[in-house]
């Protein structure tokens, strides 16, 4: 009988050994689930093409029949025209052929055909219509900003028609874009510091009496500028949040990593008391904050969405300029929402079975051993009634 009372005795701890082990092994499986949901954030940089590229939104320019509404002709004209002074720079490597000129073979950013895929530190664009680099992809520092990835395929393209590098131009490009944001803003702001060639010619808001002409044509560009800038800051704000997001992942792997001997087993080393304590304190604050981070995320990432669609729209035009599609790795941002929601509640079930196992017996090592030792004597004792 003594040893269906010594099991009867062990039944709850075991149960409750049990339980806080699958607890364990749930939650470092959703960890390393979000960490592996994390790898699409850094794709579609491969200069070999879109081998891997899970985008978080798509882009195609669309075709505009009508000539007259074409806002992006004279765009796409002046391209046509620096292409083909690239072309004619590049024949002092080699001569020119006819099919240089090709329109192929120039700048065809806004080309309906092509089709741009962006994420977070890259993006890729398929030209079916080339066939001679029917796609590449290329890393993109601004995150998830349209017009400053448009302005780094143009200098791609140049690089490619001018036998250059392309990505010291694709870089060159958007740094003078971005410089001439800034100047055309400080400008706007009248200060003498910044040393800015608008300056010269532009009247700031504080001169009196301001120059012949209409400045408010200037100051509806300054505004746009001004608007580019904080769209900018916007993009690389949710691509620090992802990186936060993912950082928070990793830092909360650590710790339960940390806390699972001395959760699992009871057993707590006073050499080891304050990384046990740091990693129970990172257990319970960093999945809460986790969880408000990738909302943060989503919520933004929804919002610029919302915004390009609805800036898609041609206000008071019969026709629409582009086509924006929700990529993948925007629905794995929702996913990773849900999958951290869920490691929440997990570890908040772990915590409480930490707390009500330490307010029981346990199942330490030294209660197992006078369990195993008490059962040798009742083997002995019943071997010596027998005999």
């Amino acid at each position: 009988m003594r040893p269906k009372s010594l099991f009867n005795k062990m039944k709850s701890p075991l149960l409750a050994f049990a339980t806080l082990a699958c607890l364990w092994f749930s939650i470092l499986i959703i960890l390393f689930s979000l960490v592996l949901l994390h790898l699409p954030s850094v794709s579609c940089t491969s200069i070999g093409g879109p081998r891997f590229c899970v985008p978080q939104y798509k882009i195609q320019f669309l075709e505009v029949p009508d000539g007259d509404q074409d806002l992006l002709l004279g765009a796409k004209d002046l391209l046509t025209l620096l292409s083909y002074v690239a072309v004619d720079l590049n024949s002092k490597i080699r001569p020119a052929v006819p099919t240089d000129y090709d329109d192929v073979n120039l700048v065809n950013t806004f080309n309906p055909s092509n089709t741009f895929k962006i994420n977070h530190l890259g993006y890729c664009k398929e030209q079916p219509g080339v066939k001679k680099i029917p796609s590449y992809c290329s890393d993109n520092g601004n995150g998830l900003e349209l017009i400053s990835m448009l302005v780094r395929d143009v200098g791609v393209q140049f690089g490619i028609t001018s036998s250059k590098n392309p990505r010291i131009m694709g870089d060159s490009f958007v740094y003078a874009f971005k410089l001439g944001l800034r100047t055309l803003v400080e400008s706007r702001r009248g200060n003498p510091k910044s040393g800015s060639a608008f300056s010269k010619y532009i009247p700031s808001e504080s001169s009196s009496p301001p120059l012949e002409g209409d400045p408010e044509s200037f100051s509806r560009w300054s505004g746009v500028a001004g608007f580019l800038l904080l769209m900018q800051k916007f993009c690389w704000s949710m691509s620090l949040i992802n990186l936060v997001e993912f950082s928070m992942c990793i830092l909360v792997i650590v710790s339960t990593i940390i806390m699972a001997p001395a959760a699992l087993t009871g057993r707590k080393s006073s050499n080891w008391h304050m990384v046990d304590e740091f990693g129970c304190l990172v257990l319970k604050i960093i999945p809460m904050l986790t969880v408000i981070v990738s909302f943060l995320g989503v919520f933004s990432s929804s919002l610029f969405h919302a915004t390009l669609i609805k800036s898609s729209a041609t206000y008071g035009l019969s026709h629409r300029y582009y086509e924006l599609q929700i990529g993948s790795g925007f629905y794995l941002s929702i996913v990773r929402l849900i999958l951290e929601c869920v490691l929440l509640w997990q570890i908040l079930k772990f915590n409480k079975h930490i707390k009500k196992v330490e307010h029981t017996s346990g199942l330490s090592p030294a209660v197992v051993e006078n369990w195993h030792k008490d059962l040798e004597t009742d083997s002995v004792l019943s071997s010596g009634i027998t005999v």
